[in-house]
């Protein structure tokens, strides 16, 4: 896992992870940093053990494997495109929630666009009170904090924007082509990639967003043993799929990339039909009929269009009309 609070251990990764797959000698390192070899190499050590693939090189020095995946600000920032999302990075080893860690210090007042990323979540947190299972190393667990003055109920284009930033991600990144499950289930072969959870602080008199944190969940390279036995069955990962190797800290990036990009088209260009628009191009559930779960019931309907605010229309079977703003549906199996 990653580097703790030391900042020695970071200083030498950077030093690595601008020369990936190339040897750098101890000397080199320590005259940069101003320390001893042997503390490069108490450093280095600590390094290995925490899981980061680096080489050493009798008579020569230091090499990190050029597909290392140890998360990292440098390694992160040396693909981010983005000019206030993830410019602002907190990286940990484990939390209980990167949504809880991001709503303190969106309270204490972490700037727009700060991003905290961990290797490991031991609570993390899924929509409707639902735990989403973060193994260690195993997946991308990251939460944004964004401060927009826009009122409450724009929320669920975060949210939106959040899926369709995955997906545009994920596609670039593996050429794996992501649909979404209404409203912001991420899948691939049918089964749940991401989770995405929005929370947010509402200011009192005026009803407009204090802040608002948008949590991602991806599972990277998750197993079905990793998982409980009744999400194994429901969830995927990218290794599953067949990608034996993804770069986190690229997705990352690319994520965050992503995000900005749809983030600036709603809220700054004011254009919510083509964030929609993308949205819609990968919703897997319209013409199809559906259940509508609301706490431990199940109704009928088929999706039928999407709103001009993201809202799904459902034709029940009276023919009747309705709009769900919120909520769950499953896909029925017909089979």
């Amino acid at each position: 896992m990653f580097l703790g609070d030391d900042m020695l251990d970071k200083k030498i990764y950077a030093i690595l992870n601008r020369s990936r797959g190339k040897i750098i000698s101890g000397g080199e390192i320590s005259r940069e940093l101003g320390v001893t070899r042997a503390a490069v190499w108490k450093e280095i050590r600590h390094l290995i053990a925490e899981g980061t693939e680096i080489e050493s090189i009798h008579g020569r020095g230091y090499c990190l494997n050029s597909e290392d995946d140890t998360l990292s600000e440098e390694a992160i920032k040396a693909h981010l495109a983005t000019n206030e999302i993830g410019r602002n990075i907190a990286i940990l080893k484990t939390v209980d929630s990167t949504n809880n860690y991001a709503k303190a210090e969106a309270a204490s007042g972490a700037p727009h666009g700060f991003t905290v990323i961990s290797e490991e979540q031991t609570a993390g947190k899924g929509r409707l009170g639902r735990k989403f299972e973060s193994p260690a190393k195993k997946g991308i667990y990251l939460s944004i904090v964004l401060r927009p003055n826009i009122p409450a109920r724009d929320m669920g284009f975060y949210t939106i924007s959040a899926a369709v930033a995955v997906s545009e991600a994920v596609e670039k990144i593996s050429g794996l082509i992501p649909e979404i499950k209404w409203v912001n289930d991420v899948l691939l072969s049918g089964k749940k990639l991401c989770g995405i959870l929005t929370e947010a602080s509402v200011e009192g008199e005026s009803h407009h967003l204090e802040y608002v944190v948008v949590g991602i969940g991806i599972n990277v390279s998750t197993d079905k043993k990793d998982f409980s036995e009744n999400v194994g069955d429901i969830a995927v990962s990218l290794s599953q799929e067949g990608l034996t190797k993804v770069n986190r800290c690229r997705l990352i990036a690319e994520i965050l990339n992503q995000y900005e990009k749809l983030y600036s088209m709603f809220l700054f260009e004011n254009n919510k039909k083509e964030v929609l628009d993308l949205y819609k191009k990968r919703l897997c559930v319209l013409g199809k009929e559906i259940d509508i779960i609301s706490g431990n019931t199940k109704r009928q309907g088929k999706a039928v269009l999407l709103d001009e605010e993201g809202g799904l229309v459902v034709e029940l079977p009276d023919g009747k009309r309705e709009t769900l703003t919120y909520g769950e549906i499953s896909i029925m199996n017909k089979e």
